[in-house]
Formats: C-alpha cells, structure tokens, sequence
C-alpha cells in the first residue's frame, strides 16, 4: 500500500510518445491549458525539475494549485490542522493501538530522535503524517516543492488561485481516520522501511511522464484502502475537473498543478477531461 506517497505526493491515457516531463497541454475547440504533476517534497538532488515546469510558467498567466498556498505557507495553518484531527479531551490513540504496534512507534520514534507522547492525543490520520514526514525527512526528501513553484510565481507576479479550499482539503484527509487505527499505523511503518525504493520509483515516473508507473501506485492504495482512495483521489478529481473546464473556457493562459497521482489512472484528472471531448498530449519545452 503507497498510501505514504499519495500523502506527500496523493490508467486510460494511451501513450503517443515518450513524456519528458509530467506536463501535459489539455486542449478543445481552441481553448487550452497547461497541467502538471507534482511530488510534494523532493530531494535536492530530484531538482531542478525538467524544463517543461520552466516553461510552463513562463507561458502561464496564472497557476493554479490544489489548495490555497498563502494559507498553507501560513504558520496558523500546522495549529488548524492538528486542531482538525485531535481527540475529544480524554481520547487517547495508544488506547486503540496493539502493544506491538505502540513498541514499534515508540522505537520508530527514538531512532528519529522525538518524543512520541505528545502525538496521542491526535486521531491515527495525523500521527501517520508525522510519521511519513519523519521518514522523507530521514531519507533527505526536504525541498517542499509546490512552495517552491508558488514562490516563483508570486515572483513572476502571475495570480495565484487555488482549485479547493483548506477546508475541503483537511475534510479530504480526515478519511484516512477511517481505517482501523492499529492497521493505519503498523501499514505506515511498513511503507516507511520501503520508502527509499518507492520514492525513487515515484521521482523517475515524475520526471519521466509515466503514467503507468504514476497508475500503479495510486491503483494499489485503491486496492488496499478504497475509502481513503476514493476520499483523497476521486471524489476530490471529480470536483476538480468541472474547476479546470472553466480554466479553459476562461482563455486566459494557465498552468494548474497538481499532486502527480491526481494525473494518473482510470479516475485520473486527465482521464475524466478525455471522456469529455478533450485532448491530452505532452507539452514539450523544445
């Protein structure tokens, strides 16, 4: 289960050529936008990211993210979304987790040099981020990459809009406090001792356009967990595609971009857009 890389990260798109990058031009009756992937931390030695993110924004009159980046670069926004994911007062997690499993996390924890306690008073979706974060973190993944795109934009004085709310984003990521907690977690050490081979998988579908790879991962947290796919992909996909329509009818040069797994699979963003008469094709910087 890659549930780690669609966190950081979270087919019927035929292949013409061979991608570049996972930049591709949607396009109909003369209307057209740019949309990239994104991983959402990287490592340093993963930059620069191909030409094609280059430029895209240089064409773009404005990029669009998932969610609003002035209110996530907020340092507020860490406060509401532990607030979002605490439990009532007298609630613990250490309650609902197996003693081999609070053993594990405890010692996860000591190898990364932090404290587990205060972390069990929050619901299992949020003591899994921090988790994952440990783990990118350990494994040198430190360059927040959308950051780094919404800088350069606001540099490039090009508006900035978003395709969801925090809220709705926060809503979104509540699912994962669906799964039985002790599984959630034992799955989240699990991914992370595997992380260095996925990651690096993930980074070369990233750079490279591979949709099918791009599939394959988002495909086996649907197997897995079909609630949190559908809550974090699908449903968020489907509200998503009528936003970017209207980016298109609108004319005005754009440059959306989103996590890389939101692009990839049968209930892709790409794929919802060619089932309504669009055509996708890779964007080439060349």
């Amino acid at each position: 289960m890659k549930l780690l890389i669609v966190l950081l990260g979270l087919l019927g798109l035929s292949q013409e050529c061979w991608a570049k990058s996972s930049v591709w031009e949607v396009s109909k009756d003369g209307h057209s936008l740019l949309i990239g992937g994104t991983m959402h931390l990287l490592r340093p030695s993963d930059m620069p990211l191909p030409a094609e993110y280059d430029a895209a924004l240089a064409q773009s009159s404005q990029v669009v993210f998932e969610t609003d980046m002035a209110t996530l670069e907020n340092p507020a926004f860490a406060q509401t979304l532990a607030d979002s994911m605490r439990y009532p007062q007298g609630d613990d997690l250490q309650t609902y987790l197996s003693p081999q499993t609070m053993s594990d996390v405890r010692e996860f924890a000591a190898r990364h040099h932090f404290t587990i306690e205060p972390f069990m008073a929050f619901e299992p979706g949020y003591l899994a981020l921090i988790l994952t974060l440990q783990g990118y973190q350990a494994q040198g993944f430190t360059i927040a990459t959308d950051q780094r795109l919404y800088a350069r934009a606001k540099a490039a004085h090009k508006p900035v809009k978003a395709l969801e709310s925090i809220n709705t984003q926060l809503n979104a990521l509540a699912a994962m406090n669906e799964v039985e907690p002790d599984q959630l977690i034992r799955q989240t050490l699990v991914d992370i001792d595997t992380l260095a081979n996925d990651a690096d998988a993930l980074v070369s579908a990233l750079r490279g356009g591979d949709l099918d790879t791009l599939s394959r991962f988002s495909l086996a947290m649907r197997d897995d967990y079909p609630e949190v796919y559908s809550a974090l992909l699908v449903a968020r996909n489907e509200r998503w595609v009528p936003e970017i329509e209207k980016l298109i009818n609108d004319g005005t040069p754009t440059f959306v971009l989103v996590g890389a797994l939101h692009l990839a699979g049968p209930d892709s963003v790409l794929e919802k857009l060619k089932q309504r008469g669009y055509t996708v094709r890779y964007f080439s910087a060349s």
